[in-house]
């Protein structure tokens, strides 16, 4: 799996950015993202998170614990998983198995993303 700092070149070079540009979009100095950018150091929680936004990516998915940005994968959206027809039933999100609603619920009411994982729903 890919490191940290490959993620993030991988990124910035597809978004166009440069480490000067990084730094301002997640308010950190140049020399942190030179460091972040080339290995020799990993950011702060909050740091990374920051980045995580500014590319539309999980932090996960920059740290290489997973080898596909959940975030772009479910993008158009997903059907949810139904537990039965009746009423009170419970519909949940087919990618981690929450339950967002029931049957009986108002469509409008029924939430457009996953609480937990923010999935995209179909209904």
């Amino acid at each position: 799996m890919a490191t940290f700092n490959e993620r993030l070149r991988q990124l910035m070079k597809e978004n166009g950015f440069t480490q000067h540009k990084l730094a301002e979009a997640v308010d950190v100095s140049e020399p942190s993202v030179y460091s972040y950018y080339h290995g020799f150091t990993t950011p702060r929680l909050d740091v990374l998170v920051a980045i995580a936004k500014v590319f539309d990516v999980t932090t996960d998915y920059l740290l290489g614990l997973e080898d596909f940005n959940a975030k772009k994968r479910f993008l158009n959206g997903i059907a949810v998983t139904k537990t039965g027809w009746d009423a009170d039933d419970e519909i949940c999100c087919p990618i981690c198995g929450c339950s967002v609603a029931r049957n009986d619920d108002f469509h409008e009411m029924r939430p457009k993303h996953c609480p937990d994982c923010g999935t995209k729903l179909v209904y």
